[in-house]
């Protein structure tokens, strides 16, 4: 047996030059994928997934979705793994300020999420693609710091969620959790190297 599937993505970059010190730079990454024959899901290293320092930043990597769906550390959450899906919307925007040649802080906003293409069994019809979609975005904010070393970006971003999409039956906005030291409203701290797009 062998994996039956296609699969499309595409990443589009936009940055422009506001002024000597400042730049504003945007990504948006658009991806498909849809299994067809004997196969009904997408290989686990082909499909998407969204979180993590080069991704949402106020979310872990595969910590957002797909839909609604929230990973639990139930039996049935160990099962499923990881949260990954056949449709991936990201959008990505950054405001960067070159204070010197050596440091540079950044104000950012991402949002996006991942769906399943076909009725998924496992994660529940919340994680379908649906006309809705964008009602199911996560949604994070926070402010970076890049440390220019001449031959590698050293980069810190510290970001909190603005939107949870698994409490959408609630009140999915969890700024104000922030604010009053709930567990819904924290920081993420991501350490990477180079810029994120």
């Amino acid at each position: 047996t062998f994996s039956q599937f296609f699969r499309l993505e595409n990443d589009i970059r936009y940055k422009t030059q506001l002024s000597p010190k400042v730049t504003w730079a945007n990504r948006a990454i658009v991806g498909l994928g849809i299994s067809y024959g004997s196969s009904y899901f997408l290989p686990y290293g082909y499909q998407f997934f969204v979180g993590g320092n080069n991704s949402i930043r106020s979310f872990l990597a595969r910590g957002v979705g797909p839909g609604i769906y929230k990973h639990t550390n139930s039996v049935a959450g160990q099962f499923v793994g990881n949260n990954n899906g056949d449709i991936k919307i990201e959008l990505n925007t950054e405001m960067r300020y070159k204070l010197n040649g050596f440091f540079s802080p950044a104000l950012f906003v991402d949002a996006g999420n991942i769906w399943m293409y076909k009725d998924s069994y496992i994660y529940g019809d919340g994680a379908l693609f649906t006309k809705n979609f964008y009602k199911q975005f996560a949604i994070g904010t926070g402010i970076g710091l890049r440390f220019d070393l001449q031959f590698v970006i050293f980069r810190i971003d510290i970001a909190t969620p603005l939107r949870n999409p698994w409490l959408a039956d609630t009140n999915p906005w969890v700024i104000s959790d922030f604010k009053n030291n709930k567990n819904n409203g924290r920081l993420v701290t991501n350490i990477a190297i180079g810029l994120p797009f």
